[in-house]
């Protein structure tokens, strides 16, 4: 998680073409929707989408270094290569060689279904249209460079999957808080911890980060200030069986419940599932949890 959020920045791409279209057309036509640019350093082209997250682009034609890159004429390196030949009208994408130049940067192809790609007898070339190139493009990249490449280009999967490293931090921070044996003080803390959680998948998504829009979400979910209460009751209700292990079953019980928000979140503001479906999502994995707990 430290990488992804605390550390990201806009993923740098080397376009290699045939001169037909520039690299900010290439991703225009790859389904981004309206981006602006602007020229930076060394050659690079800041590209940045609606929704404010950036990508670096490197033209290598419009260089005059296309097919043939050198290091020292590209600085920094590039995280990805995409190479695109001939066609007006891409259909398929399919990871290729390295170029000799960059022998650790990976290759991207992108060609239409008569091309004749690298990738031979076993073609694994994916399809532009159902949406998983994304998620290959963006697993490629070094983890500070996937986030803004998942907003940048709306990949759900990608998204869904950055923000579930979201759920492990917060859920395990959340137990902490609640095995205090502080009766009553968790509350605020709780649920300060949840709706960052839910304002950094919000963020994930592509919208901006808003902890009014998180707390409204929690609201809706049926979850205010006083999940901490609920949350510490049930366990002050075990802890009258079993005291020993009372303050843990407590943390176990917060926990639960901040990666139940967390999955309901992702569910609504990722996966587009309706609030319905979001608030089902947060109470099935509520029951799930506590029956185990209440056997034992």
């Amino acid at each position: 998680m430290r990488e992804i959020y605390l550390h990201r920045r806009a993923p740098r791409i080397c376009i290699v073409g045939d001169g037909i279209r520039s690299g900010v057309q290439l991703f225009s036509q790859l389904g981004t929707g309206e981006i602006t640019n602007e020229p930076s350093e060394k050659g690079w082209l800041k590209v940045t989408s609606l929704n404010k997250s950036e990508i670096f682009l490197f033209d290598a034609q419009s260089h005059g270094h296309s097919p043939h890159l050198c290091p020292p004429l590209i600085d920094p390196a590039p995280d990805f290569i995409l190479v695109f030949w001939g066609a007006a009208d891409f259909s398929h994408l399919a990871r290729s060689e390295p170029l000799a130049t960059f022998p650790d940067v990976p290759v991207f192809e992108l060609s239409a279904p008569s091309d004749n790609t690298k990738q031979g007898a076993n073609d694994s070339r994916l399809s532009l249209a159902e949406k998983d190139w994304q998620e290959l493009l963006c697993a490629a990249l070094p983890l500070p460079a996937q986030l803004e490449f998942a907003r940048f280009l709306s990949a759900k999967r990608a998204q869904a999957y950055i923000a579930s490293t979201l759920l492990k931090s917060f859920g395990a921070l959340s137990g902490a808080v609640g095995m205090q044996p502080v009766p009553l003080a968790d509350m605020p803390i709780l649920f300060s911890i949840q709706a960052t959680m839910v304002a950094l998948v919000i963020h994930t998504s592509g919208r901006p980060a808003s902890i009014r829009l998180a707390t409204e979400f929690l609201a809706a979910l049926g979850v205010s200030a006083g999940v901490g209460f609920v949350f510490r009751e049930t366990a002050r209700v075990l802890l009258r069986f079993i005291p020993v292990w009372g303050n843990a079953i407590s943390g176990i019980i917060a926990g639960t419940g901040t990666y139940a928000i967390g999955r309901a979140s992702i569910a609504y503001f990722i996966d587009d599932s309706p609030l319905v479906e979001s608030r089902r999502i947060f109470l099935s994995l509520m029951k799930t949890q506590k029956k185990p707990i209440l056997k034992n």
